[in-house]
């Protein structure tokens, strides 16, 4: 007897060595009851109250062990159907609502810390249990469950043709195990079943943090954010402590609510400086990452106007301030603050009431509108403060820039066709009342597929012209009007397109958006020379001249090009943004002589560029000699015919 004693013993070990042999130091996944696992299973309406499930219950008498998958269904099942189970009891027409199964399996190690992930076949419920304990649910929403109870739906689909995962909770023990499942119809009348499960376990690893130098020290300034964080793996995935020391505390104290891998402090204060480090636990381990200085600066920066800017409705500003500025400090009457024309003139007055949006967009209301073609100054001549006490300079005085052109509204005059729109398209005088030109607001797109943008698309194009047509249309042309004033001193340009552009005011080249570089001929076969990752949703900002903007009215022309015949889509949008910041310099006049067969064109003055055109209405192109000209004097040989010059700032 102690023989045979001691042979079981030696086999059991050799058992268990095997058995660790799958659970290498590096392993994350093992398999513990594979998908046609062996059952014990009960297919009749037996009532055996809870006591079933439980790890010593006597089950020999139950049917099997028999392989997994169990079923009565005709569906195309994802894994082997081994074993034939009833709808009904034997020799009777009752439905079994409920079936029994259980299987023994060993788990050779502490348990703590072991993820159960338990991938399932099951039509139509069903509950799992662990060693007598519940470990998880599948459309059974009873509290007590008993065998005459029913699913609350049927598996997606209406059979379990595709598996399920659900991770069930960790009641092992070292060694033999338990697993009892019943599976539930979802009706009396219900003419299927299927039953069938692997169980994994993902095994416990302790965290580890991935980034060695995280949280990095820094400098925060007074009232300024930042985040530290501290990333780190671990199973079962590890909870997240953030602890502080400062000079107040003295010693580390866990930061209440501080449990995530990151940790923001969005308003700095002296008390928040100190030193931090972030705690990483679960279940069989634990750590910490380094510890960070974070270093409080007082902020002692007062705050100053960013931009003004003036909108469509010409009573409406919006002042931008470079920090969030103290609404208590700012007169509600604004009798600190005036609007006046840049060259002198009286105040617009600055009517009480205001909003202010995140601390920074004061919007203003003038009891006079802004004179179109005139430019404003806006002065603040009293305490503006933020939220550490710094007082704006005083008095602090900014352009009022104008929106012009709107990015998002703007009515346009296009063009789509297989073709250009013919020469003069971008003149001021150019027809565009005729078909096939027409008029939309902006923001236009042509899309293959769902449009993807940030902003609102109100007119769609064809990507394709004529519509069946089997390639991508070359070009698309837009002309817009808008009123300004020959005194702006800077021209912005916000476009929003995809694939390139070429820009024109008044029929003056003026910018060029992915196209090839000037003086390089565009034409309506000329594709952009590449793309940009997602441009429909991202506004790109250029200073254009300002040198061809005329008092009253002036036409934006632009024409968009695709980067092939195999684009996919277009988007174009475009908002103007004129400042004057005194009175514009006046370009000098042209003087022209003749001198032996040749003509000598001079002028007062540095800093511009000779132009030149076959008509006054232009258009009107850098004069190349080979390369522009600058140099004052110009001498060349007397053109036939007629020759308009002029002169634009340079270069």
């Amino acid at each position: 007897m102690y023989r045979i004693d001691a042979r079981i013993f030696v086999l059991a070990l050799a058992v268990l060595t095997l058995f660790y042999a799958v659970f290498p130091a590096s392993a994350q996944r093992i398999t513990l009851v594979p998908i046609t696992n062996a059952w014990r299973y009960d297919a009749t309406t037996n009532d055996y109250g809870s006591a079933w499930k439980d790890f010593n219950y006597p089950d020999g008498s139950w049917a099997g062990p028999s392989n997994a998958l169990f079923f009565n269904d005709s569906a195309v099942i994802p894994a082997p159907t081994n074993t034939f189970v009833p709808l009904t009891f034997v020799n009777s027409s009752t439905r079994i609502l409920g079936y029994y199964y259980r299987t023994h399996f060993n788990f050779p190690t502490n348990p703590v810390g072991v993820t159960l992930i338990a991938s399932n076949l099951v039509d139509d419920g069903a509950v799992f249990w662990i060693n007598g304990m519940i470990a998880g649910r599948l459309r059974m929403t009873n509290t007590v469950v008993v065998r005459t109870n029913v699913a609350s739906a049927t598996p997606p689909g209406g059979d379990a043709t595709t598996f399920e995962t659900l991770t069930l909770t960790n009641h092992l023990v070292e060694g033999d195990n338990v697993l009892a499942v019943e599976v539930h119809q979802n009706s009396r009348t219900s003419t299927d079943t299927i039953f069938g499960m692997r169980l994994d376990a993902i095994l416990p690893e302790p965290p580890v943090i991935t980034n060695p130098v995280e949280p990095a020290d820094r400098v925060v300034q007074q009232g300024r954010s930042t985040t530290l964080t501290a990333s780190a793996t671990g199973q079962p995935p590890p909870d997240y402590q953030w602890f502080h020391s400062n000079a107040v505390s003295g010693a580390f104290v866990a930061i209440p609510g501080a449990t995530g891998p990151a940790y923001a402090i969005t308003n700095m204060l002296e008390s928040d400086g100190g030193e931090y480090y972030c705690q990483v636990t679960n279940a069989v381990g634990i750590t910490k990452s380094r510890t960070a200085m974070v270093d409080y600066l007082a902020d002692v920066f007062p705050p100053v106007f960013a931009y003004a800017l003036g909108h469509p409705n010409r009573s409406n500003i919006t002042v931008h301030f470079s920090e969030p500025v103290d609404p208590a400090s700012i007169d509600p009457t604004f009798g600190n603050m005036t609007v006046t024309p840049v060259l002198g003139g009286d105040d617009l007055g600055v009517e009480v009431g205001w909003t202010l949006a995140n601390g920074t967009n004061l919007a203003l209301t003038t009891a006079i509108p802004r004179a179109i073609g005139v430019g404003y100054l806006l002065a603040i001549n009293g305490v503006v403060l933020d939220f550490f006490g710094n007082e704006i300079a005083n008095p602090s005085i900014l352009p009022i820039a104008e929106v012009v052109v709107a990015g998002d509204n703007q009515v346009w005059a296009y063009f789509q066709s297989d073709t250009d729109p013919g020469a003069g398209w971008q003149q001021p005088g150019f027809n565009d009342t005729v078909a096939p030109w027409a008029f939309a607001q902006a923001a236009f797109y042509a899309k293959r597929g769902t449009p993807v943008t940030t902003v609102p698309l109100r007119t769609q194009l064809n990507l394709t012209n004529p519509p069946a047509a089997p390639i991508a249309t070359h070009a698309y042309y837009f002309r817009t009007h808008f009123n300004s004033t020959g005194l702006v001193t800077r021209l912005q340009l916000r476009s929003l397109v995809d694939d390139g552009a070429v820009v024109y005011v008044n029929g003056h080249e003026v910018h060029r958006i992915r196209m090839a570089a000037a003086p390089a001929p565009i034409s309506f076969t000329n594709f952009a020379n590449h793309t940009v990752t997602d441009p429909e949703v991202v506004y790109e900002l250029a200073d254009i001249p300002a040198d061809y903007l005329e008092d009253g009215d002036n036409v934006l022309a632009v024409e968009v090009h695709q980067v092939n015949l195999g684009s996919s889509d277009m988007y174009f949008a475009a908002e103007l943004i004129t400042s004057v910041t005194g009175a514009r310099p006046v370009r000098p006049q042209l003087t022209v002589t003749y001198s032996g067969g040749g003509v000598i064109i001079s002028w007062a003055g540095e800093g511009y560029v000779l132009l030149a055109a076959d008509d006054p209405a232009g258009p009107w192109n850098d004069v190349m000699d080979p390369g522009l000209i600058t140099a004052n004097p110009y001498t060349k040989v007397a053109p036939a015919g007629h020759k308009f010059y002029a002169l634009r700032q340079g270069p």
